[in-house]
């Protein structure tokens, strides 16, 4: 039951969504649609979004149509609308392939459909088919097709997943950093072993708990004296020795 439980919510966790896609830069303006050619005539279409006008004057059934039909005839042109931009259907390729649009078009004697399969592929191509002038389907391969899925940083088989030895983020600690940790790490030791062993074992108390205080209060001493013995050679003494007077010693 919990195999299933756990099944059930990584399927949800890694189902994929609308908003892994990008689909921006792929709709025109509607006075600048796709064109192609079948073999009952042109097609003109846009992705969600409308197409303008047919030969600035004669609209294709409704002003809302995302795919038209320019068939020729013995009678001159017709325009048949396949789906209007609104509703819109969207639905999910197996295998996280790509998106399927579909759209509707219910006319006062007919009623036709429109399918956009919008399908992963690194380049793109457009293949548009059209049956029995009641059903139009558009098998649309483009590289935005593929969902932007994030591999998991934690899969070792993850090819973007970064070499830590490679990685410039992470550099490596230099000499006088290792050095300031050990300092710091003995220097806590130092204080929190021998302060408990000078309280409690010596009974020292006040300033004496420090272990070596002494040496810790006259270090500030031998400091300065340490660097007066290091510039001596290059200040000028103001004593020098003094002569001894050989009559004196005897």
């Amino acid at each position: 039951m919990i195999f299933l439980l756990f099944l059930v919510l990584h399927s949800l966790d890694s189902a994929i969504t609308l908003d892994d896609f990008n689909l921006t830069g792929i709709s025109h303006d509607p006075d600048d649609p796709y064109t192609q050619k079948t073999e009952d005539g042109n097609v003109r279409f846009n992705f969600r979004k409308k197409v303008g006008y047919w030969q600035d004057e004669e609209i294709c059934e409704t002003d809302n149509c995302l795919f038209q039909q320019i068939v020729m005839d013995v009678d001159g042109q017709y325009c048949y609308c396949f789906g209007e931009v609104k509703p819109e259907d969207i639905s999910f390729l197996a295998n996280n392939s790509g998106l399927e649009f579909s759209y509707k078009y219910n006319g006062v004697y007919t009623s036709r459909t429109l399918s956009i399969k919008f399908q992963c592929s690194k380049q793109e191509n457009i293949d548009v088919s059209v049956f029995s002038n009641s059903e139009a389907e558009i098998i649309w391969k483009h590289p935005q097709g593929c969902p932007n899925i994030k591999p998991d940083p934690d899969d070792p088989n993850n090819p973007d997943k970064p070499d830590p030895k490679k990685d410039p983020k992470k550099k490596k600690l230099s000499f006088g950093s290792v050095m300031l940790i050990i300092l710091s790490v003995l220097a806590v030791l130092y204080f929190a072993i021998g302060i408990p062993v000078m309280y409690f074992a010596l009974k020292k108390r006040g300033l004496e708990i420090i272990p070596f205080v002494n040496f810790w209060k006259s270090l500030p001493g031998l400091v300065i004296d340490g660097v007066k013995f290091c510039l001596s050679p290059c200040l000028k003494s103001k004593s020098g020795y003094g002569k001894i007077d050989e009559k004196s010693q005897i």
